[in-house]
């Protein structure tokens, strides 16, 4: 017969933790896609440089006064970043950011909105009608409505040529929007 197992107790064997690094003596390295240094991955930050506005690690703006304008806000809405000079941007899952609009820069939004699917629509149509006919003119008229409306969609209300999760550049904002930079601590200015 035999006996039941018990497990004999072995010695748990110590963890090793590794050294903090001191804050001061840890440095950054410069982001991939610029050669200017970047802040502490994770971390959101928020900065202008001249009339940009640079964020990374999707921090929060000011959403209570008008990107385009200063003006208190009106509405408040998520908006995709694109980039017009890069078609690749102008359809699909973009990078988002949540922006204050006043009254007329709304009504701007929605007319751009509104005109974006509306030339997208007719784009869509004469290029079926053309490739259906097999008449290069109306091809040719539905592939640059639809250009066209890929411009409107990335230029409303702002825009960003290089915007990824972790970094954009906005472009677009008011000059009196980004003067709110000076009046906000957590937000810098180079």
């Amino acid at each position: 017969m035999s006996q039941p197992h018990s497990p004999s107790p072995r010695p748990i064997p110590p963890v090793s933790t590794p050294e903090p690094v001191p804050a001061e003596d840890r440095a950054i390295e410069p982001s991939s896609s610029s050669s200017e240094t970047s802040g502490v991955p994770g971390i959101p930050r928020a900065f202008r440089r001249g009339r940009q506005l640079i964020l990374e690690n999707e921090p929060s703006i000011p959403t209570h006064i008008c990107i385009k304008s200063g003006r208190p806000t009106y509405r408040e809405l998520e908006v995709a970043l694109r980039s017009a000079k890069n078609p690749l941007t102008w359809f699909g899952k973009r990078p988002t950011l949540h922006v204050g609009l006043c009254r007329k820069s709304f009504d701007d939004y929605r007319v751009a909105v509104a005109l974006t699917w509306s030339v997208l629509g007719i784009g869509v149509l004469m290029l079926v009608a053309g490739l259906a006919t097999l008449s290069w003119l109306t091809i040719a008229v539905g592939v640059i409505a639809i250009g066209i409306c890929g411009v409107f969609r990335a230029t409303s209300p702002v825009t960003s040529p290089d915007a990824t999760e972790e970094r954009a550049t906005v472009i677009g904002a008011s000059p009196s929007y980004l003067k709110k930079f000076e009046e906000y601590p957590e937000l810098t200015v180079e």
